[in-house]
């Protein structure tokens, strides 16, 4: 660091190691982000951007030191840097963490329904409720930018609860932090045309729901492998693409919308002959609101099957795949491709698993004819032993 910035963080840290005078403040945004010791720092960053990881690592290992109100609102200072261009992993922890923080108290308020009557919990709640959407907007700026710390929220097993109970009603922008949680990400799928004989492995990372990943594959598909899978360049729909990326942040009032130029299938949808049938059964369609990582697996994969559109004008709009952040670049990106022995290895390992459970369904319904039978069966023996028994009790009697 040059002298200048050593006196700028010097400034900042006695600062932020001060408390707010009086709690009433924090209504009050120029107590904290137009304080001079705020401003110069951002400015500096601002014009000397390679400074700012170096900022970023003196502010993530000084954060616990920090008065703890203003650690939070720092939290929303730190995503203007990491926008500015810095490393959001060095200080993401931090954010996470007081974001959690936050909304467990927020959450704590709602369930216990009734004014607390602690001084210093009423003053916890109050603050928490006026910082949590400068810690949404921070933590959204940088989680959009590293999807493994999006996987480490979701398997945060509080997260879901606090997302139960602190629900939009009660803070608006809560929508968006719901919306990471639903993310597929770093996800690996198998992609198969059984008729083509086509197959490829593919990476989902940054997909909100299954229309988003038809728009984003149609767009790998068209671009890469159109002359494998015989599809016409024209198909394309570039716009559709292109927002579906967030490789461009549409106009509100721009129209973009998309439509199949395949049938998608989950694995059960193969018939055993190893095609797809011409009626195959609306269950075993792949509906476009449902979400990636959640599809049905078999043999611990996640595989989808593509054939002809047998739906037309299978149409979706916009709403559906719309970027969440600029910073979000979602993608369905092909890692390999499938070479003809093995697309058939896959089917034949499909057929076999669905063999395996007809077979299976088929002894279950055949044992409980059995059990029906021996149920039976054992009624006539008791009814004749209790015959038997009352006849030798008349002759022993009489």
């Amino acid at each position: 660091m040059d002298s200048k910035l050593n006196e700028i963080m010097d400034n900042f840290t006695r600062f932020m190691k001060e408390g707010f005078e009086k709690i009433g403040d924090i209504k009050d945004e120029n107590n904290f982000f137009y304080k001079s010791e705020i401003l110069e720092l951002v400015k500096y960053c601002d014009r000397n951007k390679s400074e700012i990881d170096a900022v970023l690592s003196q502010i993530s290992k000084e954060f616990n030191t920090y008065n703890d109100l203003k650690a939070n609102l720092l939290c929303h200072v730190c995503g203007v840097l990491v926008e500015f261009g810095g490393n959001q992993d060095i200080v993401i922890s931090h954010v996470i963490e007081k974001m959690k923080e936050t909304l467990i108290w927020i959450a704590g308020s709602i369930a216990k329904k009734e004014e607390e009557k602690d001084l210093h919990r009423r003053v916890k709640v109050y603050v928490s409720y006026q910082i949590i959407d400068y810690l949404i907007t921070a933590a959204m700026t940088m989680l959009s930018r590293n999807s493994l710390e999006r996987e480490k929220l979701k398997n945060d097993k509080d997260m879901p609860i606090l997302l139960s109970i602190v629900t939009t009603d009660v803070v608006k922008n809560i929508y968006y932090i719901q919306k990471i949680m639903e993310l597929t990400d770093n996800l690996e799928m198998t992609v198969i045309h059984p008729d083509k004989k086509k197959g490829y492995k593919i990476k989902v990372d940054g997909v909100q729901n299954y229309f988003h990943f038809f728009t984003l594959l149609q767009g790998e598909f068209i671009e890469k492998v159109s002359d494998e899978l015989v599809l016409d360049k024209g198909l394309l729909n570039k716009t559709a693409v292109d927002v579906a990326r967030a490789a461009v942040i549409p106009d509100s009032s721009e129209k973009a919308e998309d439509k199949a130029i395949f049938g998608y299938y989950i694995w059960s949808a193969l018939s055993l002959d190893k095609t797809l049938s011409k009626n195959v059964p609306l269950e075993q369609w792949v509906y476009g609101e449902l979400i990636p990582k959640h599809t049905p697996p078999i043999l611990g994969e996640r595989i989808i099957l593509i054939g002809d559109n047998l739906l037309k004008e299978r149409i979706w709009d916009r709403a559906y795949f719309s970027p969440l952040h600029d910073a979000l670049k979602p993608q369905v990106s092909i890692i390999s491709r499938l070479n003809e022995a093995e697309v058939e290895e896959y089917l034949d390992k499909i057929v076999l698993e669905k063999r395996k459970i007809e077979q299976a369904s088929r002894n279950n319904e055949s044992s409980k004819v059995i059990e029906k039978d021996e149920k039976v069966e054992m009624k006539i023996k008791v009814e004749n032993n209790e015959r038997g028994f009352k006849g030798f009790l008349k002759k022993l009697f009489n």
